[in-house]
């Protein structure tokens, strides 16, 4: 991702859905967490500072890498929080209409790993373990929200990466 300037922009915020607002997922969430912490002899590497506060659960649509704003007049085309935040204003009537579509409502039924690397003895090492939905179907409301603001902010230019949206929330970051 390059800035107005031809440089390559670090991927510095997430467009992401809240989820701190559901107090029963945060509960399972915060034992679950609990229990791994009780666990330590199974999960190497595992610390209380890398697991993410059920406070901070969210659904994360994209990560976009933004611009340091240095005035109050945005450059044209530049890539700044304002924005970002004036791109997803405008997307809010499409979003409600997907919303209108039916309940947002997701089963968080898959457990995995990501951002592996092998360890000194071989072993695969993980830095994420994220929660999410196995599938979403196309006509959620969820993935129809996810797929337009996705695309809108890549057709933009703030989303530089190649896979598509993909629902999860991070629950031990290690980066």
């Amino acid at each position: 991702m390059a800035d107005s300037g031809g440089h390559k922009l670090k991927s510095s915020h997430f467009i992401a859905f809240p989820l701190y607002t559901n107090q029963d997922l945060r509960e399972v969430i915060g034992e679950f967490q609990r229990e791994l912490l009780n666990d330590r002899t199974q999960i190497s590497g595992l610390d209380q500072s890398i697991i993410v506060d059920p406070w901070r659960l969210h659904i994360t649509i994209g990560v976009i890498g933004l611009e340091e704003q240095e005035n109050d007049e945005a450059i044209k085309g530049a890539h700044t929080l304002e924005c970002a935040i004036t791109l997803l204003e405008a997307l809010k009537p499409k979003i409600l209409e997907c919303l209108a579509a039916g309940p947002l409502e997701v089963a968080f039924d898959k457990l995995d790993i990501t951002q592996t690397e092998m360890g000194p003895q071989g072993e695969r090492l993980a830095h994420v373990l994220f929660v999410g939905p196995s599938q979403v179907q196309p006509d959620n409301p969820l993935r129809l929200v996810m797929d337009l603001v996705y695309n809108e902010f890549k057709s933009q230019g703030y989303i530089t990466e190649r896979r598509s949206s993909k629902a999860c929330d991070s629950l031990v970051n290690a980066i």
